[in-house]
């Protein structure tokens, strides 16, 4: 499992915005401990990982009460 995927499984299941998806992104990220610096980098620098994150969200099971 690579970072992303990491990232997209401690995620809050079900959401559908993508906007409130990026927010939970910066969440997780902080909740794991990154840096102001290494979470800046992540969500604003390396171009590769929101999407990367997002495309494996899409594979997570969400949770139907």
């Amino acid at each position: 499992m690579d970072f992303a995927e990491k990232v997209a499984s401690n995620m809050k299941k079900g959401l559908s915005n993508e906007l409130r998806k990026i927010c939970e992104i910066g969440r997780v990220l902080r909740d794991e401990g990154l840096s102001k610096t290494e979470v800046n980098y992540h969500m604003s620098i390396d171009e590769d990982f929101i999407p990367d994150v997002l495309q494996a969200y899409k594979g997570v099971k969400r949770n139907r009460n």
